[in-house]
This record gives structure tokens, sequence and C-alpha cells, in this order.
């Protein structure tokens, strides 16, 4: 098939999607907002969107190919499908309506709002009462300059650009700064030891098998990943359809 073809938008891409959205959607709201559970959207990859393109997939492969080949959806149709999916779950999700919409129309006011009306330590959001506690703590309670945090502070800066600079001139340099940046974030905690063993066996592929080899066992991985996906994804649509909690795929 041309690159043309197989590039081809049209409208059956965004009608499938439109039609897709308000089921996903659902199932979103259901795991994240009823049950806080499965949080699909907290993932850079949301696996409720995944699961929905798989299933277009092999309906594509198997069923329109074989039997009606001028109508299988093409590669940038599956793209629409998957864009508009990503775009409708990432609105509907507990981080936007919980996170972001507060903070662009009305955190400011709404947190001093209820810190005046039922006090700081009722608020639900634990994250901003701890900002005001510690501002209150410090004014009450005056410190001086904390020295080694400092200290600390420039020994982390300096160790960053010596990263970065061992990053540019030497191709063999494996770590990088933005790892070093991201080693005591929020979610690392929970993912430390996939990214250790992962690369333990990334360097033993490329020492011994070479990028050969490394380019057979990528689509492996990525069938580890999949499989990890429609696991979690079963059992959180099966939460769905029997309206009963089952096993959590993720929570943040």
């Amino acid at each position: 098939m041309p690159d043309k073809e197989i590039n081809k938008v049209g409208w059956r891409g965004i009608i499938i999607a439109s039609i897709l959205i308000f089921p996903n959607n659902y199932w979103i709201m259901q795991v994240e907002a009823v049950w806080n559970t499965g949080h699909s959207t907290c993932l850079s990859l949301m696996w409720h969107v995944v699961i929905n393109l798989l299933v277009l997939i092999l309906i594509n492969v198997f069923l329109l190919k074989k039997l009606l080949p001028r109508y299988a959806l093409t590669q940038g149709e599956l793209i629409v499908v998957y864009a508009m999916l990503t775009l409708g779950a990432s609105v509907c999700g507990r981080d936007m309506f919980q996170i972001l919409t507060p903070v662009m129309a009305w955190a400011f006011w709404s947190l001093l709002h209820l810190s005046y009306k039922w006090g700081m330590s009722t608020i639900p959001i634990g994250h901003d009462s701890g900002v005001f506690n510690m501002l209150q703590g410090r004014l009450t309670n005056p410190t001086g300059m904390n020295a080694p945090a400092v200290i600390f502070m420039g020994i982390g800066l300096i160790f960053t650009f010596f990263l970065m600079l061992m990053r540019t001139m030497f191709l063999w340099w494996q770590l990088h700064p933005a790892g070093y940046a991201l080693s005591m974030n929020f979610g690392i905690d929970y993912i430390w030891s996939c990214l250790v063993f992962s690369s333990i066996i990334k360097w033993f592929v490329l020492k011994y098998g070479g990028l050969g080899l490394h380019r057979k066992a990528t689509m492996f991985f990525f069938g580890v990943i999949l499989g990890e996906y429609c696991t979690g994804g079963f059992w959180s649509l099966m939460s769905v359809i029997l309206q009963q909690r089952t096993y959590d795929f993720y929570h943040a």
C-alpha cells in the first residue's frame, strides 16, 4: 500500500473515536473518580486507550483486512483514534478535575475561603495545607540559615553540571542528569526496581548481542508492557461490568 494511503486520515477515524470516547470515559470515571483505583490518566501511556486501540487493531487485521480489505482502517486513522481517546481521557481523569481545573480557576481563593471557614486542619488538600503550616511554623519560630542544606544544594548543582558535561563529551557515559533530578521525584519509588532491572538487562543485551539483538529484544519488551496493560485492563473492565472492586492495576 502506498505511503499516501497508509497515512490517509478520513472521517471514519474521527467517527470511531467520537463513539469510543463515551464508554472509555465512563470506564475512567468509574475506576478513578468513584473507586479511586487504577489511575490510568496518571500515566504517560494511558492503558484504557491502549486497550481500545489494541482491540481496534485486532479487528482491523483479522477481520477487515481479510474479509473487507477496502474498509480496513489506515495507520493515519488509527493514530487519530488514539489521539482523540487520549485527549478525551485526560479531560475526564481524576487529576483534571481535582488538580488542574481548580488550579486554573479558583485555587487560591478556595483555599483561603475554606481555611477561614472550616479551619486549616480540615482542608482535604494535604499538600496545600502543609505549605501554610510550614509557613506558620517558620514565622512563629524563625531559624537561621540552614548551612548544610545550602551546601548540599550546591553539591547537587555541581554534580548535575558534571553529568551534563560527561553526557555531552563522551558517548559511552550512561548516567543522565535528568535521571539524577528525577531519582527522588514522586512516582520513582513505585518503579525504581523496574528501572534497575531493565537497565541491567539492556546492558547485557548491548554488551553481548549488540544493536541487532537490542532491536529484536525491544519488540519482546514491548510485548511485556502490552501484556501487563492487558492484564490490568481486563480486571479493571471486569470491575466496571460487575460493579465491584477487583485487583488494582495502578494506584497513585
